[in-house]
């Protein structure tokens, strides 16, 4: 049985998803960018670009989070905030609680999993060398 969104849990939910969202910022204004013409940054280039792409697959996870949160605010202001964006249903406070800007109920989340994976496998299945 899903839980209902009272006040009190509301604004714990909103508190911790404004709270992503500074640390989000607060992160991505402090990312280093640093002078790639200097000796000992072409020096090395070769070491840190293993590193560079991993640092880039982690930025661009934080983006996806700061849309995600963004989207869950524009949700409370409109008062849809804690229903599922694909069904409509309730989304319970256990889930909200561990991922304040989850969209979808867990049916729906798996759903979209399983739709997601039986696309990959046709895909595979329908290029030279797939299953058989």
């Amino acid at each position: 049985m899903t839980q209902v969104l009272t006040p009190p849990k509301l604004r714990l939910l909103r508190v911790a998803l404004d709270s992503k969202k500074s640390e989000l910022i607060h992160e991505w204004l402090n990312t280093e960018d640093t002078d790639d013409s200097t000796p000992e940054a072409v020096d090395g280039c070769c070491r840190e670009r293993k590193r560079g792409g991993a640092e880039i697959e982690l930025l661009t996870r934080k983006a996806v989070l700061l849309g995600e949160i963004v989207e869950a605010l524009r949700r409370f202001a409109s008062g849809s905030y804690g229903l599922c964006t694909q069904c409509g249903s309730p989304i319970s406070f256990r889930r909200l609680s561990d991922s304040p800007w989850e969209a979808r109920c867990v049916a729906c989340k798996d759903l979209k999993a399983d739709t997601a994976n039986a696309i990959m496998a046709q895909s595979a299945y329908a290029q030279p060398g797939g299953a058989v």
